[in-house]
């Protein structure tokens, strides 16, 4: 073998083992980080960053949260991760989140998990929304078709009330008792005064149930 293919061969070796060595460690080889709440004005703080946004973070965000997956031998913009947080209220839930890394490959696994950061939106569950923010439960629109379905209820009710009175009610053109005592009373006065005048009759029997009261008056 001559000098220069050595030479060559020896380059080869050396970048090979080097490349080898230095991307030894990747993103998918971590299974497990645990992010922890940090000023991010601190740029000497090198842990993993937790970045909460959304209207519940200024109350409730979280201190820390673990992220974990067992995915292996993927690109790391593949891996699925699964995050839980430990010391969550029940005043709020996390709507969304995501794993982040600027660095996927290196040398050890420091540099790695100090450039991955979760971002998440925290929200008000029920319960915290009626606690702080109780105005944003009303809405017109499911209001507005109760009140509709009410007003609809109400009448139907009505209605059937009206139609079962009116089934029960006596098959007579007086059923009502003050209608059928002023019958009675109109009936009395017509024959008083059939009595005072004898032998003159005014009235039929027919038109006797439709006689005024004023005439009848004046006639007694």
């Amino acid at each position: 073998m001559s000098l220069f293919s050595s030479f060559v061969l020896l380059l080869f070796l050396v970048f090979y083992s080097g490349n080898t060595f230095a991307y030894s460690h990747s993103l998918d080889r971590i299974q497990a980080i645990k992010f922890s709440l940090s000023n991010p004005k601190d740029t000497s703080n090198q842990t993993p960053r937790l970045v909460c946004s959304g209207s519940a973070c200024e109350d409730y965000q979280a201190n820390y949260a673990i992220c974990q997956h067992n995915q292996l031998n993927i690109s790391p913009l593949d891996l699925k991760w699964s995050c839980s947080w430990p010391q969550m209220s029940d005043y709020v839930h996390v709507a969304d989140y995501g794993v982040h890394c600027k660095v996927y490959y290196a040398h050890a696994l420091e540099p790695i998990v100090q450039s991955c950061s979760l971002n998440y939106r925290l929200e008000y569950s029920f319960s915290g929304l009626l606690l702080h923010q109780p105005w944003k439960l009303f809405s017109w629109k499911p209001f507005s078709a109760g009140l509709i379905l009410f007003c609809a209820g109400v009448y139907l009710i009505s209605a059937c009330m009206r139609i079962l009175g009116y089934l029960g009610a006596p098959r007579t053109r007086f059923h009502d008792s003050a209608r059928w005592n002023e019958q009675k009373y109109l009936e009395q006065a017509i024959a008083a005064g059939d009595e005072n005048y004898y032998g003159r009759n005014f009235f039929n029997n027919s038109i006797k149930q439709r006689v005024p009261m004023a005439l009848v008056e004046e006639l007694a």
